[in-house]
């Protein structure tokens, strides 16, 4: 900031020849006051952690910066080791820095801005003092719960360690020692083993065993023993209400005779819907189509004037007949 020109104004970004008297203009103070108002508006948000210090775990967004108007610098707002990131902990210390208060005089008396606005746009240092003792504490309970996690996480692997030590000499214990199952003979003569096997050869294993344990050996049910409990009773059907699998005759293989209804419309009602679906297609302005079919009539019934007598009398076809000859 030492370096700038005097006839260079970094509020409007230009340069001019009017020296101090720039700092009177209305577009200068007009640009002026917006600067300062995004930048307060920012600094506000950066306060509300200096009462309640905020820490994330590991390395958070350490890469974010913001543009300070005063210093005309880039600074860090976080800063992290790696393992803790303390949340706009580089904003504060730079706000807090004596740098910051020094560049705060220079801006003032070169852009001309209220001397009673000063104390918005930096930190005192006794402020930056109690927020590095709060922040102290949150870091310390941030340790000691995390000692507490590792100690528990610790007794975890040590528990499991335990167990799989216990459930490996339980297998081993298991594994050493020889179990013999005795051979059964039922009243058939038929060699049973719940291993399957009797001095080498293949027996007759069980189907259902069961293993008491008051003995070291497995015994049959008794289903496997005897003969008769064995077998399931199957009802006997008769022959006429069998079926195929019990010796009847399949029923597409019975005569014609045998069948006491028909399958499908029979002739007479086929051709009596035939019918009704031709007439339905007929044009229904037709002539005769309104024709009557319910009257008796004799050989003379045709009309005598030229029209188709439909219904009623001949008299109505001869009256409408000299209707339209007069």
């Amino acid at each position: 900031m030492d370096n700038i020109d005097e006839n260079y104004c970094t509020i409007c970004r230009i340069n001019h020849c009017c020296g101090k008297k720039h700092k009177y203009s209305n577009k200068h103070k007009k640009k002026l006051e917006h600067i300062l108002k995004q930048f307060g508006q920012h600094i506000i948000t950066i306060r509300k952690y200096l009462d309640k210090p905020e820490v994330e775990d590991g390395d958070y967004q350490t890469n974010l910066t913001f543009w300070c108007h005063i210093c005309r610098k880039n600074v860090t707002k976080n800063i992290s080791n790696d393992q803790l990131t303390v949340i706009h902990g580089g904003s504060l210390e730079h706000l807090a820095s004596s740098q910051h208060y020094q560049n705060i005089h220079r801006f003032w008396s070169r852009n001309g801005v209220d001397n009673n606005r000063k104390k918005e746009f930096y930190i005192l240092h006794d402020e930056f003092l109690k927020y590095k003792v709060a922040l102290d504490q949150v870091l310390t309970q941030i340790c000691d719960k995390r000692e507490e996690n590792i100690a528990k996480l610790a007794e975890v692997i040590k528990q499991q360690e335990q167990n799989r030590s216990n459930i490996s000499q339980l297998q081993q214990h298991t594994t050493n020692e020889v179990v013999t199952y005795s051979t059964i003979t039922n009243s058939l003569g038929i060699l049973q083993n719940p291993t399957g096997w009797h001095e080498g050869t293949r027996v007759w294993g069980g189907g259902i065993v069961k293993y008491s344990l008051k003995s070291d050996q497995w015994y049959p049910w008794p289903i496997d023993l005897d003969e008769e409990s064995c077998k399931v009773p199957v009802p006997v059907e008769e022959v006429d209400e069998g079926n195929i699998l019990s010796g009847a005759t399949p029923p597409w293989l019975l005569p014609d005779e045998d069948k006491q209804q028909a399958i499908g419309p029979s002739e007479e009602a086929f051709q009596q819907h035939a019918a009704k679906a031709e007439a339905k297609r007929r044009n229904p302005k037709r002539i005769g189509a309104n024709y009557d079919r319910t009257t008796n009539v004799n050989d003379n019934w045709l009309p005598l004037f030229g029209q188709v007598w439909n219904s009623g009398p001949r008299s109505h076809s001869r009256r409408d007949f000299k209707q339209r000859k007069s």
